[in-house]
């Protein structure tokens, strides 16, 4: 993948994948070419790691962040404008 946006969220250079800087079709395809000589263990090992990062970014997890900032936000806001409440 490369390192753009919120992608080094999800992939973790040498973790559970590769990451290569954007627009560098040399580095891709050397990264490329490096997972294709991955050992079974280390593969097994990224597949694993890319399962555990997919269930923390799931659209449950992220729905649950989302409502739990908003409540943060509410609260917030409620305390600033209604100290007294």
């Amino acid at each position: 993948a490369t390192r753009v946006g919120g992608i080094p969220e999800l992939v973790r250079h040498g973790e559970n994948g590769l990451l290569v800087p954007p627009a560098d079709a040399d580095a891709l395809r050397d990264a490329l070419l490096s997972a294709l000589c991955l050992s079974a263990t280390t593969r097994a090992q990224w597949q694993q790691a890319a399962r555990q990062t997919a269930r923390q970014f799931s659209a449950e997890v992220m729905a649950e962040r989302t409502l739990r900032a908003y409540q943060a936000a509410l609260q917030h806001r409620q305390r600033r404008y209604n100290p007294g409440a």
